[in-house]
C-alpha cells in the first residue's frame, strides 16, 4: 500500500513539475523539443509573468477584503440581531432567510447582473463587492446566530450594566 502511496504522490506532482520545467523555457525552446532541458533557463519568464500578473492579484486581494469584511461585518449585525433581540415574526423570517440557501447561485447571476446595470453600478469595485457579501450574508447570518445563541445571556446584560450599547454588546 505504501508504494501505490507513493507512486500516486508522484503522479499528482506531475504537472507541477511539468509547469516549472516548461517554465524556464524560451519560446523557441519550447516549440523545438518540448521534453528537452532548458539550456539555458529563461529565469526572465518569471518576471515577464509577474508584471502582467500583479496587477491582477492586487484586484483580487482587494475584492476578496472588502467581499470579505463586508459579509463579516453584516453577518455579525444580523446574527446578533436574530439571537437576542426580540420582534414579531422573528423565526419565521428566520426560516425565510435560510430558505435562500436552496436557492442555488447560478439562478441569481442574471437579476443581479441586472440590479448592478440598472443601480449604474457596471464596471465598477461596487459591482463586485455588493453581490458577494449578499451571497455570503445567509450562511454567515447563520453561524453568527448560532454562536451568538450559544453565549450566556449573563454576558450581554453584565456589558449592558457597564454601559455598553447595543452596537458595544
Amino acid at each position: 500500500i505504501t508504494a501505490m502511496t507513493v507512486i500516486f504522490v508522484l503522479l499528482a506532482f506531475i504537472p507541477i513539475f511539468l509547469m516549472l520545467f516548461l517554465s524556464l523555457k524560451s519560446q523557441a525552446q519550447f516549440y523545438s523539443n518540448l521534453w528537452a532541458i532548458p539550456n539555458p533557463p529563461q529565469w526572465v519568464n518569471y518576471n515577464a509573468a509577474w508584471d502582467q500578473l500583479i496587477r491582477n492579484m492586487l484586484n483580487s486581494v482587494i475584492t476578496v477584503a472588502v467581499g470579505t469584511g463586508l459579509i463579516v461585518v453584516l453577518s455579525a449585525m444580523s446574527g446578533y440581531v436574530f439571537a437576542r433581540l426580540e420582534f414579531p415574526l422573528k423565526n419565521f423570517l428566520f426560516i425565510l432567510m435560510l430558505a435562500l440557501m436552496m436557492v442555488p447561485g447560478v439562478l441569481t447571476l442574471t437579476p443581479s447582473y441586472k440590479l448592478i446595470q440598472r443601480l449604474g453600478l457596471k464596471n465598477s469595485w461596487f459591482a463586485l463587492w455588493l453581490p458577494w457579501a449578499s451571497g455570503g450574508q445567509v450562511m454567515g447570518m447563520y453561524l453568527c446566530r448560532t454562536f451568538i445563541s450559544a453565549q450566556p445571556a449573563s454576558l450581554f446584560e453584565s456589558a449592558r450594566i457597564d454601559g455598553a450599547t447595543e452596537l458595544k454588546a
